[in-house]
């Protein structure tokens, strides 16, 4: 089953995040900042957490609905993310190339962003500065691979091990886990439990009840969140996420039913293409409005700004992302899936 509003909830995450870092290049491009800026303030930025969320439904209820090796999953992931991402890299690398020809990038740089790496151990961004939690996402389903490889309950051990990590670095460790700079920054980081989130809410989905262990698991992680690091944003960005999802996929016999689903449906089919080129395009903008519309109002900028970015997103999906998409599968999941065989 396809679920419409998920796919809706994808488009949302995408705008959100392209309008909080559309309000910033109001700072350099624009005579002031936008109201939208101080009406949302960081709001747009928690479409992040609802992508995580997403992200551990989604990932659940297909492993559940398929019966993929190990392998295949690994394979159909990292198709699904890592060639689009190493497309755009590459761009921003001729980018700077074309326009700082005297300042070079370290080859470095360049690795660590094409390895996903570049967060995890130093806890600075990629090249293409949102890739970040892309990190996350690889780490993830890394996670959920040995999880299927050594044929454990795919949320009870990454839940599990999501949980034994985050304790035992805050208290063996803490120095690490609230430094940057290193893998335990990495790994201390809360914002792992809101896959887990989008796990439970999978199991509930397909299991049909929550089991004792299955509720401890996400209690105790907000739980001790809470205990070592305060209210942070798992508890009001994530938890709230998650409300999201659940409600989107309790609903979706009766929403699925509106005409304007699917046109934003089709929005978040794109949503990994518009999360990853608003960082060309945001900039490309402010720098043509500063230079040929400098006295455009700044709210009038992050609009124009958004508007540019998912149309952008949508081009590049519809020609790069799902033909390359379509290739590599017609090429690589046969051979994958030979495996399990």
């Amino acid at each position: 089953m396809r679920y419409l509003s998920l796919q809706v909830l994808r488009a949302v995450a995408a705008v959100a995040v392209v309008v909080y870092h559309a309000q910033i290049i109001c700072h350099k491009y624009a005579s002031r900042p936008s109201a939208t800026e101080a009406l949302l303030g960081q709001f747009g930025s928690y479409g992040v957490d609802l992508f995580f969320v997403l992200s551990g439904f989604v990932i659940l209820y297909t492993i559940h609905n398929t019966n993929s090796s190990p392998a295949g999953f690994l394979t159909r992931r990292l198709i699904r993310i890592v060639p689009l991402y190493w497309v755009l890299t590459l761009g921003m690398v001729i980018l700077g190339v074309a326009i700082y020809p005297r300042n070079p990038m370290e080859p470095r740089t360049l690795l660590e962003s094409l390895l996903f790496c570049a967060y995890v151990f130093h806890s600075r961004p990629p090249l293409i500065y949102v890739g970040w939690s892309i990190e996350y996402e690889i780490f993830f389903y890394a996670v959920v691979t040995l999880a299927l490889a050594a044929a454990l309950p795919v949320y009870r051990a990454v839940g599990l091990l999501f949980l034994t990590l985050y304790v035992g670095l805050h208290l063996l460790a803490p120095a690490a886990a609230a430094a940057p700079g290193n893998f335990g920054y990495f790994l201390g980081n809360p914002l792992l439990f809101e896959f887990v989130l989008g796990l439970l809410l999978a199991q509930l989905t397909v299991g049909g009840r929550m089991r004792l262990l299955d509720g401890a698991i996400v209690l105790a992680a907000i739980g001790t969140s809470i205990a070592m690091e305060g209210v942070s944003r798992l508890v009001f960005a994530g938890v709230p996420a998650a409300v999201l999802v659940w409600s989107a996929v309790k609903t979706e016999r009766w929403t699925s039913r509106y005409r304007v689903m699917q046109p934003l449906a089709r929005i978040g089919d794109a949503s990994y293409s518009i999360y990853l080129v608003q960082v060309m395009a945001l900039p490309a903008v402010g720098k043509l409005v500063a230079r040929f519309v400098p006295g455009l109002p700044a709210d009038l900028l992050v609009l124009t700004a958004v508007v540019s970015a998912v149309a952008a997103g949508i081009l590049l999906y519809r020609g790069i992302e799902r033909p390359l998409l379509k290739m590599l599968q017609a090429a690589l999941i046969p051979v994958a899936g030979a495996v399990r065989a």
